[in-house]
């Protein structure tokens, strides 16, 4: 499963250019039921999302949305459903169940009906599988399932295909696959109905980036053997309807594209940008008919967006930064350690829903008038309270020019899923859901933005009287409480000044008190050693306020002592081809996930980091051992200590042997 992330620091984006209309939103659509999973199908305006019973497909328009149909899966669904249209209405949906078997529905060519969903015989997929149809309606449904349970090592990747008018065919395994996570797998048919299928098999620690192999096979025909694309830490794949194909492939600091010609196999990977970071790189891609594409990324630790475009088949352009926050200013050590423990513990994309993981990743569509619409989750600061998962858009021409950007939505509900989706016409549009903090599975929302559309006035807002916390002292890991009450309906957010992170949000359907807990974030604990005051923001509104009001407060707090701070003795940093093997002892115990090890080119203390390694042990002790990768580039290696805060505090530093 992806990482899902987003910083400390809000992306630098570049404004829409003068004369570009904006987006504007109109008031929210309720959603029964749940409001996650939300995804475009193909169809001009379509989405589907996630229901009790399975599917719920609703339509788009400059109104908000409209439920347009629902397809059951008979039973407790797990996992978000996956589905594929064309514009002439072919489409498949697949659903998980919580019995682990896969339920698929079709719709027809000129169709607006789905077909009640049958059970795919012998599939027991571990996660929502890649889903692709023609426009004449050949689908492809592609999946991975454990091949050895006892071990969950060994993984097997299969594909179940079904000819334009007919049934599913029975699932076949393409290849049977070994790795420490299951391979990420992608699906696509031509309009011919020849299936495309690829995946990538997830890297073991030692390796940074792990095969990607695809399988073709033309419609009514075997698959031919599998092959080896390239090799990728993430991978994405856009299949057009000649049955061009490209595959993106991030890794060892750069983004390759290998591409398959109609009727051919796929060539040699083609370097297209350079796409370094200290985390991960996420892409995306899109493709029209007639070759055009966009290539997109995004970089976790720096939460880039970058992409790279073309107008037709051949070589892609320069490369567009469209966000970054890069490592700097202050201590480079420090923003990622704060950025590391940001990904790995906040979970920013999760949005709010465990369904949805990836609700937030970056999408990619291509309006018919040649622009690229890209869409992502972001932070947002505004007046002191910060949205980890806001909407952010971008849009611009395939063939260069003008970019328009924007960051959509209010601060008060984080974003779940977010998705580009291209209305009748064309017009691009962005689309996604909201919900209350904790997921209330009745009290969802979905929200869209449309070019050119006046966004409507917030309701009135309502009174708000803030208490007292409930307690004064306060540890580095106590969170604080307050009581709030509000005359009316209304949604809350509050965050302590100066603290990064440390916020909390809640909303009451009716009159009454309301309890905030702002929890304190990584490196930065709420109340201060001495006693002192602690600014808290709140921001509030009526429901589906875009603009609320805010009120900041003050109180007294403290903080109880934190335990001694060792110091590293006898570091040492040894070079093993692609690695380093790092060890060093401590004046006092201390345990593993105490110690951040980065290696970077000089021993500058504001030297951007190029590897980094972090243990997750809790044993107690005064010798550590830790293996640095990658080794490119590093020529010093460096142990940061932190205190209880996560704020580093004491730094070694020794030149690689």
């Amino acid at each position: 499963m992806r990482l899902a992330a987003l910083t400390f620091a809000l992306a630098l984006l570049i404004p829409a250019a003068a004369g570009a209309a904006p987006f504007g939103e109109p008031r929210f659509t309720p959603a029964p039921g749940s409001a996650t999973c939300l995804r475009a199908t193909g169809l001009p305006g379509e989405l589907v999302r996630l229901s009790d019973s399975g599917a719920r497909f609703v339509q788009a328009g400059a109104g908000g949305f409209t439920d347009s149909a629902e397809v059951g899966a008979g039973g407790r669904v797990v996992d978000c459903p996956a589905a594929a249209a064309q514009p002439n209405g072919a489409g498949v949906v697949a659903i998980m169940r919580e019995d682990v078997s896969l339920h698929v529905s079709l719709r027809e060519p000129g169709a607006t009906t789905w077909s009640a969903a049958a059970t795919l015989a012998g599939a027991q997929p571990l996660s929502t599988p890649s889903v692709a149809v023609s426009e004449r309606g050949d689908a492809a449904i592609a999946w991975v399932e454990e091949s050895d349970p006892a071990k969950r090592i060994s993984y097997r990747l299969r594909v179940a295909r079904r000819p334009a008018g007919g049934p599913f065919g029975a699932p076949q395994t393409l290849a049977t696959l070994k790795g420490p996570l299951p391979p990420d797998v992608f699906a696509g048919v031509s309009a011919s109905g020849e299936t495309i299928v690829a995946w990538i098999t997830r890297p073991s620690g030692k390796a940074p980036a792990g095969p990607v192999a695809a399988a073709i096979a033309p419609a009514g025909g075997a698959f031919a053997t599998p092959v080896r694309v390239g090799a990728a830490s993430e991978a994405a794949l856009a299949v057009a309807p000649d049955g061009r194909a490209l595959a993106a492939l991030a890794g060892g600091g750069e983004m390759l594209v290998a591409e398959r010609p109609p009727g051919g196999a796929f060539g040699a990977p083609a370097h297209v940008a350079d796409a370094p970071d200290l985390l991960a790189v996420l892409p995306t891609v899109a493709i029209r008919p007639d070759g055009g594409a966009v290539v997109a990324w995004q970089g976790l630790a720096e939460q880039s967006i970058s992409a790279v475009t073309r107008t037709a088949a051949g070589a892609f352009g320069g490369t567009l930064v469209i966000a970054r926050t890069p490592l700097s200013g202050g201590d480079p050590i420090q923003a990622a350690v704060e950025r590391i423990f940001t990904v790995t513990l906040g979970g920013a994309n999760f949005g709010a829903s465990q369904l949805d993981p990836g609700g937030g990743d970056l999408r990619a569509a291509i309006a018919p008038d040649g622009r690229a619409l890209l869409t992502w989750a972001g932070l947002r600061t505004r007046s002191g309270i910060s949205t980890w998962v806001a909407p952010r858009m971008a849009a611009f021409p395939l063939a260069g020019g003008h970019l328009d950007a924007q960051v959509l939505g209010g601060p008060l509900r984080n974003a779940g899923s977010i998705a580009p989706v291209l209305l009748p016409g064309g017009a691009p549009t962005v689309a996604w859901t909201d919900n209350p903090t904790g997921f209330t599975a009745r009290t969802g929302r979905l929200r869209l933005a449309l070019e050119g559309v006046a966004t409507a006035a917030d309701p009135p807002a309502p009174k708000i009287l803030v208490g007292r916390p409930s307690k004064t002292v306060l540890s580095v890991d106590d969170p604080l409480e307050l009581s709030v009450h509000c005359d009316g309906p209304c949604e809350l957010r509050a965050a302590a000044v100066g603290k990064p992170g440390a916020d909390a949000a809640t909303e009451l359907q009716r009159a009454g008190n309301a309890r905030l807990a702002i929890q304190p974030s990584v490196g930065s604990p709420i109340a201060p050693l001495r006693r002192g005051p602690v600014r808290v923001t709140i921001a509030y509104g009526a429901p589906g306020a875009r603009r609320p009001l805010t009120k900041t407060v003050t109180f007294s707090l403290r903080r109880p002592p934190s335990r001694p701070v060792a110091r590293v003795r006898d570091l040492r940093a040894h070079r093993r081809g692609n690695a380093i093997a790092v060890s060093w002892t401590t004046d006092l115990p201390a345990k593993p996930d105490d110690f951040l090890v980065t290696g970077a080119a000089t021993r500058a203390p504001d030297a951007p980091p190029l590897a980094f390694a972090l243990s997750g042990g809790e044993r107690t002790s005064r010798s550590f051992h830790i293996t640095l990768r990658p080794a490119k580039g590093v020529r010093y290696v460096s142990v940061a200590i932190s205190t209880e805060t996560l704020r580093i505090v004491r730094r070694a530093t020794v030149r690689v042997r």
